[in-house]
């Protein structure tokens, strides 16, 4: 999905306004926030009141690493859905709590990096709740272009999921 003009320049904009890189790595669906504190515009996928009596406790502590979106594209292929599949069944009905990072490779602008990024991370997390998987609490950031995966481009558009109790 190609991003628009009109959010590519809100995201440079808002991108400006940041007194740190480090802001950018606490991107939240396109806001910085404290990732120590949530806030009430957090991502939550489902709150669990009572764990306790609910089917399935979280005894994961796993990451997954969703490989390989396009260039130019928070699109889930067939073979993403097929990974996070993978991961959905894994997960079960166990409610634990996730934080999906998105990245992106250093193709392209900072601004529509960035963006791409977040949107990997909430395509992603979308994709496992609707398929079924109940988190106690859920958060869906991205922090942009990086080479930290690898030298291809390829290798660094990806998204980061980290399920823990």
């Amino acid at each position: 999905m190609k991003m628009s003009r009109q959010r590519a320049i809100l995201l440079v904009m808002w991108l400006a306004s940041l007194s740190t890189a480090a802001g950018a790595a606490e991107t939240h669906r396109g806001w910085a926030t404290n990732t120590d504190q949530p806030s009430e515009t957090d991502k939550v996928a489902s709150l669990n009141q009572n764990p306790e009596q609910s089917a399935g406790p979280c005894d994961l502590d796993q990451k997954y690493n969703v490989v390989g979106f396009s260039q130019n594209s928070n699109d889930l292929t067939a073979t993403l859905k097929h990974r996070l599949d993978q991961v959905v069944a894994d997960i079960g009905d166990r409610h634990c709590t996730a934080q999906l990072i998105g990245y992106s490779s250093h193709e392209g602008g900072i601004a529509s990096n960035a963006l791409f990024a977040v949107e990997r991370a909430q395509n992603s997390l979308r994709y496992l709740e609707e398929h079924g998987v109940k988190f106690v609490k859920a958060s869906a950031a991205g922090v942009g272009a990086t080479n930290e995966f690898g030298p291809d481009f390829r290798s660094n558009r990806r998204v980061v999921i980290t399920v823990t109790p």
